[in-house]
């Protein structure tokens, strides 16, 4: 809609004032096309967290473990502090000889969890130039990023502590889909982690024990701070060109954004979140912190040349990332410049 110049650039909305705290920052200046903005996210959208990661309160005591509450406050949620968690739980609880998704484990992983490790270790797929446009930054620092691929694939690869949902061919009778029914196993005690978007807290409402949410770890004590991928499928704000008022709509917008702040945000976390079902003021604050720090990317929104599908998201046991990015780098370049010309065209 927006290469077809079916969208306003809201920049040029005189009414909408992004100095605001309703205005979410973070999506202004990282969804820019060319120095316009097409979608952005605000307080209209309850939806507007990224990624979390949930773990079990009571697995952390019976393992004594050190809480990942504690590790935020010391400054040691870390990737390696993570896999060391992971791995200090692994039991066959029925006895029977193997491990099955009714034994309990450190994880339970989907394929496309490798992704959030990284954004949340501030790598990105594309960062906008100087001119506002994409520039292929997956393979900027290669290092940094080889080294946390294959530290969170060493884990999610251990079939000893990490559940694969994807891998799974469990019967799930009386469920949705298998994601469903593996989801109620972790609300009865089998995995200590899983990483999924704010929108499944409503399915931990009946857990067994208590669980808590928390950022995605940083890649090392010198990280500056806790930051999470906006996930590709969940709602940004847009008004369509077609409207023939701009100037009322856009006032009726920025009203229903300050009250959204006021009345339905505040509700939002003290109802459904901290009291109803996180159950404490800790999860209350990572879902805040990441709804601040939220990381906006047209690579993984575009999916430009499989950069998502075929690189970040490979669903394989085994993923040499600088290979599989060698494989795709000119699809993705060739088609960041094929999509913007029509952007560079608009007036």
């Amino acid at each position: 809609m927006a290469r077809e110049n079916c969208l306003y650039n809201l920049l040029d909305i005189e009414q909408f004032n992004w100095d605001s705290s309703y205005w979410d920052t973070n999506s202004k200046e990282q969804l820019m096309i060319g120095q316009k903005l097409y979608f952005a996210n605000c307080a209209l959208n309850i939806h507007s967290i990224g990624f979390c990661v949930y773990f079990n309160k009571q697995l952390v005591k019976d393992y004594k473990l050190t809480s990942p509450y504690e590790l935020m406050e010391n400054n040691e949620w870390t990737i390696d502090n993570w896999a060391t968690m992971v791995k200090s739980i692994s039991l066959d609880l029925n006895k029977d000889g193997k491990l099955t998704e009714e034994d309990l484990y450190g994880s339970l992983s989907e394929h496309h969890n490798t992704r959030m490790f990284l954004y949340a270790s501030g790598v990105r797929a594309t960062t906008n130039d100087e001119n506002g446009y994409p520039i292929v930054t997956l393979m900027k620092d290669k290092d940094k990023v080889v080294n946390i691929y294959e530290k969170v694939q060493d884990v999610f690869n251990d079939q000893n502590y990490s559940y694969c949902m994807d891998c799974s061919n469990v019967s799930y009778d009386g469920y949705n889909n298998k994601w469903d029914y593996l989801r109620y196993l972790f609300t009865q005690d089998h995995f200590l982690f899983h990483y999924q978007s704010n929108g499944a807290i409503t399915q931990f409402a009946d857990m067994e024990s208590e669980f808590g949410v928390v950022p995605f770890p940083k890649y090392d004590k010198n990280q500056e701070k806790y930051q999470t991928i906006y996930p590709y499928n969940n709602a940004l704000f847009a008004l369509p060109s077609v409207i023939s008022n701009v100037e009322r709509t856009s006032k009726i917008i920025e009203d229903m954004n300050y009250y959204s702040t006021l009345t339905i945000v505040p509700a939002w976390y003290d109802t459904l979140l901290a009291r109803r079902y996180a159950r404490d003021d800790e999860s209350e604050a990572s879902l805040k912190l990441l709804r601040e720090n939220c990381v906006y990317d047209l690579g993984l929104y575009y999916d430009f040349g499989g950069i998502r599908s075929k690189v970040l998201d490979a669903n394989m046991p085994k993923v040499n990332i600088t290979r599989l990015f060698d494989s795709r780098k000119n699809y993705v370049e060739t088609e960041i410049q094929d999509i913007y010309k029509d952007f560079q065209v608009q007036k």
